[in-house]
This record gives C-alpha cells, sequence and structure tokens, in this order.
C-alpha cells in the first residue's frame, strides 16, 4: 500500500455515468478502495480517465464531503466519528444542508466506492440524527427560570435543546418554574456564546482524556479543528475579562450546557498550552 500511495497521481479524471468528466485528487482515489483497485489496472492519467458508473452530480456530493476531513493523516474510526458528530464540523454542516434523497444517494456512492471514512461517519451521522430527533420530540416551546434577583426569563426551545439541566426539569416537573443560581444579567453572555455557534446540529460531548493523560496526536488536531470552527466564540472570549468569563462557567455549569462547556475547555486548554 506504501508503494502504491507513493505513486498516486496528483490528478485523477474520471468519467461519469452521465458522460461529464470530473476531477480528483490521489488523495481521495487513496480513501475509496475501489478507485484504488481501478488503479492498478493499466491506467495511463495523461490520455486514459476512469469510469464510475454513477452520475457526475451524485459523485460530487460525496467527494466534497470527503474533503471536509483531513485525508493527510490515517482514518481513526474513533477519532473520525467523534469530530464528526461535532455539530460545528464542516462535513456535519453540509449534511444537514442536503435533501433526504441526496443523503441515499450519496449512501449509495460511498459503499461502492468503499471509502470506509465515509460509510463510517454518514453510518453514525445517521444514527444520530435518528436518536436525537426522539430525543427533542417533546421539548416545549419554552420555559420559565427564575434567576438569584428574582426574575423570570423565558427560554426558547432552542436554547433548552442545549441545556441537559432544563430538559432533565422538564421531564421531571413539566412547565413550572425552574429556580437556577445566577442572576439575570449573566445570561445575556451565555446567549451570546450560543448565538455564535450553530445550533442547527447537535453538539456531541467532547471525550477528554483523564487528568494529566497526554492527549494524542490525532486527538490535538481535532481539538485544534474544533477550536478553529468556533473562531469567533473564542475572540469572543478573548475580549471578556476574568470575571465575566467566570460568570459563564456559571451559568453553563448551572443549565448544564455541554457545547460551552467543550468550549471554555478548549479556550482554556488552548491558553494554558500558550502560556506553558
Amino acid at each position: 500500500m506504501v508503494g502504491i500511495m507513493a505513486n498516486l497521481p496528483e490528478i485523477v479524471k474520471i468519467s461519469t455515468l452521465d458522460d461529464q468528466v470530473m476531477e480528483v485528487t490521489g488523495k481521495v482515489i487513496s480513501e475509496c478502495t475501489t478507485l484504488m483497485r481501478a488503479l492498478e489496472l493499466p491506467y495511463d492519467p495523461i490520455t486514459h480517465e476512469m469510469f464510475v458508473p454513477v452520475r457526475s452530480a451524485k459523485l460530487k456530493n460525496a467527494v466534497k464531503l470527503l474533503e471536509f476531513f483531513d485525508l493527510d493523516r490515517p482514518f481513526i474510526p474513533e477519532v473520525d466519528r467523534h469530530f464528526f458528530l461535532q455539530g460545528d464540523h464542516p462535513g456535519m454542516t453540509f449534511l444537514h444542508g442536503l435533501s433526504d434523497e441526496k443523503k441515499a444517494e450519496m449512501k449509495y456512492v460511498i459503499e461502492y466506492l468503499e471509502c470506509d471514512r465515509l460509510i463510517d461517519c454518514l453510518g453514525v451521522y445517521i444514527l444520530d440524527t435518528i436518536k436525537e430527533s426522539c430525543t427533542y420530540d417533546d421539548i416545549p416551546e419554552c420555559l420559565e427560570i427564575c434567576t438569584t434577583d428574582n426574575k423570570i426569563i423565558t427560554v426558547s426551545k432552542k436554547v433548552i435543546k442545549e441545556c441537559k439541566t432544563l430538559r432533565k426539569h422538564y421531564k421531571k416537573y413539566g412547565t413550572d418554574v425552574k429556580l437556577v443560581t445566577f442572576e439575570s444579567r449573566m445570561y445575556a453572555s451565555i446567549l451570546m456564546v450560543l448565538g455564535l455557534c450553530d445550533l442547527k446540529t447537535p453538539h456531541v460531548a467532547i471525550a477528554w482524556p483523564a487528568e494529566n493523560a497526554q492527549m494524542t496526536p490525532a486527538y490535538s488536531r481535532n481539538v485544534l479543528a474544533f477550536w478553529k470552527a468556533n473562531q469567533s466564540v473564542m475572540n469572543y472570549f478573548n475580549s471578556m475579562t476574568n470575571s465575566d468569563l467566570y460568570e459563564i462557567t456559571v451559568v453553563m455549569m448551572a443549565l448544564g450546557i455541554t457545547r460551552i462547556c467543550d468550549l471554555y475547555r478548549v479556550y482554556v486548554e488552548e491558553k494554558r498550552t500558550h502560556l506553558m
């Protein structure tokens, strides 16, 4: 396999079922067992085109999804799967923008191509979407919370989805007012952070290494990607005083907002790394 990888052409032309020709990189080819087998046949990339029996639009969607991943590193199912399910992963955002019909077409294409990275990630995406749709079916349009300064705040359904504490409260007590351990003014900062996030897709909690355990290089790269995907949140954190940041931690812990907990930890870990 190392020899084949070393001899991969930079660009390969592919002819599709609807007589279209598209170009893909050697890195894309290396991800697809079917295409790698085709390269082992007598092949001249200058004068010949590789034929793939699917329509060009369907193949383009599969290739576009694949290019959202870091193809310079090997596929590690546990790591790739976890970070793909993060709501801020660009591949996840791309999938959410496709119709169910186009997702089904993509599934057929990636199975034909035998692309393990996409087969795995699309599979967990489908399962996670089913799970989340069941989880959020009964969430009300809003809930009321009472802050320590005796203010009643109405929390929208979009925010409730992010708050583990409020979801548990609703299941147990219904729409009764919930008491929280922060002042009303502190809620505005959390809304600001959530407003900077892509809430259309569910967040999967980061499985952080045990205390004092070192991150693997692959894990570190994915955490860095999570940072970059949420650069606007990190900039907002940077603009805040230590007192403001502390208040955010109070609210996120009280409401159980896993997305912000992970964002804040990534922010703190990155700052600590720079200091060291």
